[in-house]
């Protein structure tokens, strides 16, 4: 007799699997779970959903352990990056190299202090590393951003320590302290050269920044700089230049391409704006700005006109700052340069509010990390940051799919969607278990990072050498599948088949035995 069926495993196979495995048939991972809601299933991507949970105050402890995750877009998880890599795993997201799909993403060390210590690796699908990025700076580089800027180029950011005079920022008179030079570089991927260059101690006053209370504390030593701009976000456009975003100053600049000169200033920072902004539109302790496509919104493409996405933290929750307001959103705002645009003299155009995003429970208040992502649907996917969430916004605002990450145990810095195929270069994995007392074999049966699955086909043995098909078409729709025989099986063997019927991998293993009870 044959069945199929989910189960729980009550008692763990002793010598098989710890305590705290998830999956019985790899009990090497520990990956993180969504906890998902889905409102309208119709209106959710069907795109990939991309992850790197961290364990919120264990920074560098808790990265390396849980590592980067790919999950379909009901929140199953499609493949755990845990035990893959030997560092902090930041930034995960899906991109596009040479033509070719890769995940990109930072490894290295992340300090107490939010700011990384790693360089950059580009992923392809077959979950190799193709490629080590930044390796060539006498410096390392941080964890915050590494964009793609063409099919061979991308940008990243360095915080850099340097010694710095403070007299006169905030009244203060010391001479001898420690102050992060926020860098962004441009490097070509093939070569690993750099491109272009910017250091914002050349450009942006530490005056302008909006956390100078915090001198109180901070620049001392060198292990712990003033952080008065913390660089978070870099995006190139068509025109050749670059617009950052800059959390502590609660601004974006834009920047020449060409000879690294500021063209404006749009935010609140001390230094001010060359922008009129509606009040609705203002926003402080940003992340991750990034020019919008008109026609993803629904709209014309107008000259003059350009619209940027981001998140609105609104508040740092540091003890020496200030808050903008008492809530967190991701917005998309309206950049308008027409004739008339603006009636403020010695502005350069209008700047408003086209939609918010808020949060399904609004006391939740992300204090740092978040992003938002216009998706090819329209939709807009909301990384909350320090909020341990993600949510999937129609264009209007409503929440069509929300995940807690392991039930609020972990946070992610960012949260992106895209298109995926997975192609590992392992075997699938298999673990059967017999229990005697009910003369039963239980076959538990996975392949991580695998997306052209559609079905296994089961067989079993006395041997390795005579393997006979039990059963075949059965589906695959879970990480994990468990399966039960009624019966003994020394030997199982699974084959991987996809939706033509191909083999695409094979997988055996030796049958355990087991008293313990199932809980169905």
């Amino acid at each position: 007799m044959w069945r199929w069926f989910a189960c729980t495993v009550a008692v763990l196979v002793a010598g098989v699997a710890g305590e705290d495995a998830i999956y019985r048939s790899r009990t090497d991972l520990q990956p993180s779970r969504l906890n998902v809601t889905v409102y309208e299933d119709a209106k959710v991507s069907d795109e990939y959903l991309f992850l790197a949970p961290w364990v919120p105050g264990a920074i560098p402890q808790g990265q390396a352990h849980l590592g980067p995750h790919i999950f379909r877009s009901d929140g199953e998880l499609v493949w755990s990056g845990n035990g893959y890599f030997g560092h902090s795993v930041s930034n995960f997201m899906p991109a596009s190299y040479n033509g070719k799909p890769v995940t990109t993403f930072f490894e290295g060390s992340v300090t107490d202090t939010g700011v990384g210590a790693g360089s950059f690796r580009l992923m392809n699908q077959d979950f190799e590393t193709i490629a080590k990025v930044g390796l060539k700076e006498p410096v390392l580089h941080d964890f915050h951003e590494f964009q793609m800027t063409s099919f061979r180029t991308a940008a990243f950011s360095t915080y850099l320590s340097v010694p710095y005079n403070f007299t006169g920022v905030e009244n203060s008179t010391d001479q001898n302290r420690w102050i992060y030079d926020n860098i962004v570089t441009e490097i070509d991927l093939h070569t690993d050269q750099v491109l272009f260059q910017w250091r914002a101690l050349d450009h942006v006053p530490v005056n302008d920044s909006k956390i100078k209370g915090t001198l109180v504390k901070d620049g001392k030593e060198s292990s712990a700089p003033f952080d008065y701009m913390h660089l978070n976000s870099i995006t190139k456009d068509e025109f050749g230049n670059f617009l950052i975003s800059c959390r502590h100053l609660w601004s974006l600049y834009y920047i020449d391409g060409s000879n690294g000169e500021i063209v404006w200033t749009l935010g609140l920072s001390d230094g001010g704006s060359e922008w009129e902004i509606d009040e609705d539109a203002e926003f402080g302790y940003q992340h991750h700005a990034r020019w919008v496509d008109p026609a993803l919104l629904n709209f014309e493409k107008e000259e003059n006109v350009r619209y940027i996405s981001l998140f609105d933290n609104g508040l740092s929750g540091g003890e020496y700052t200030e808050s903008l307001h008492d809530y967190s959103r991701g917005i998309i705002i309206k950049l308008d340069q027409s004739p008339g645009a603006t009636q403020v003299e010695g502005k350069i155009g209008k700047v408003s509010l086209v939609q918010e995003f808020k949060p399904s429970d609004e006391s939740e208040l992300s204090s740092s990390q978040a992003s938002v992502q216009v998706l090819e649907n329209g939709n807009v996917l909301i990384g909350w940051g320090s909020v341990p969430k993600v949510t999937e916004h129609t264009p209007d605002g409503k929440i069509v799919f929300e995940a807690t990450i392991n039930d609020g145990d972990y946070v992610s810095y960012r949260a992106f969607k895209g298109p995926f195929e997975g192609h590992p270069r392992d075997v699938p994995s298999i673990i059967s278990v017999y229990d005697y007392t009910k003369d039963i074999t239980t076959c538990y049966i996975s392949w991580n990072g695998a997306t052209d699955v559609k079905t296994w086909t089961l067989s079993g043995g006395s041997s390795v050498n005579s393997f006979e098909e039990i059963k075949s078409d059965l589906p695959h729709n879970n990480f994990e599948e468990v399966y039960e025989y009624s019966g003994y099986l020394q030997y199982t063997k699974v084959d991987a088949v996809d939706e033509g019927g191909k083999i695409l991998g094979t997988g055996s293993c030796q049958t355990y035995f087991q008293e313990s009870e199932f809980q169905n």
